[in-house]
């Protein structure tokens, strides 16, 4: 099986990459230092009647339409010439702010695919303390109360109820094929788990 996958993006600081480079990050304009500054690790605590809610109480979206609108087009427009030549992967894979990656590339893939006829690159997606993905034609992050749902392939997400980030896991499991979502819950914090 062909996993394309993608490690999270404040917990990768010091990491030894495996395998040949290059290694490379997907961009923000705002910083993981500057959210902590804020307090925002301390405040993660369900702030809100849905998960939706607590994400627009948490994250500032004016900062996220700027970034999307500014980077990730172009990030993702570079992924997809990668898929062109290394696709297609049976499934993308990405845990934390790199399932936030994974699903921004499924939700880009899956949408040119309904749009242009252009074949899908993947079949299904696994997100481990996942994130919404990124609406790089209109800015800001998808949320299932705006957009309903737009993951109509299998997908599997890997949460755990300890994690002060759960909202955001199930942010993105609100954007699924309910039929086709599997969930499980580890039981631990924001982590992967062997």
């Amino acid at each position: 099986m062909k996993i394309l996958a993608f490690c999270g993006g404040a917990s990768n600081v010091d990491v030894e990459f495996f395998g040949p480079p290059p290694h490379y990050s997907f961009t923000t304009d705002f910083s993981v230092d500057e959210l902590e500054r804020n307090g925002f690790s301390q405040n993660c605590e369900q702030v809100g009647d849905t998960p939706e809610e607590t994400l627009r109480n948490l994250l500032p979206f004016d900062r996220i339409d700027a970034a999307s609108n500014n980077g990730y087009k172009e990030d993702v427009a570079w992924l997809n010439k990668i898929l062109e030549v290394e696709g297609p992967f049976q499934a993308v894979l990405g845990f934390s702010h790199g399932a936030c990656v994974a699903a921004t590339l499924l939700e880009d893939n899956l949408r040119r695919s309904r749009d242009q006829g252009v074949p899908s690159m993947f079949k299904m997606g696994i997100f481990i303390g996942g994130v919404p993905p990124y609406n790089i034609a209109d800015g800001g992050l998808f949320l299932s109360d705006v957009h309903g749902e737009i993951f109509d392939v299998p997908t599997l997400h890997i949460i755990g109820s300890s994690d002060p980030l759960i909202d955001f896991a199930l942010a993105l499991y609100n954007l699924c094929d309910q039929d086709k979502a599997r969930l499980f819950d580890h039981g631990r914090g924001h982590q992967l788990i062997w």
